[in-house]
């Protein structure tokens, strides 16, 4: 059975990050850079960090992004 492996994106204040993690939590490749402040920046760097996740698993099944904000 093939790995099943899932693409974690954290847009912070200072810096995007992003990781491709395992199901039991191992971590097998993260990068990061400082994070764009233009919304279309921002949109292709996402994108690159995702293309770049899927050189390094390409078993990627899913991602979540976490963003800051408040929920109501």
């Amino acid at each position: 059975m093939a790995r099943r492996t899932a693409i974690g994106i954290d847009l912070g204040g200072t810096n995007l990050r992003w990781a491709v993690v395992s199901e039991e939590g191992e971590r097998l490749y993260q990068d990061r850079i400082p994070r764009p402040h233009d919304a279309t920046e921002i949109l292709a760097a996402i994108r690159q960090a995702v293309l770049r996740c899927r050189e390094k698993e390409p078993s990627v099944c899913g991602a979540g992004v976490a963003v800051p904000g408040i929920i109501t």
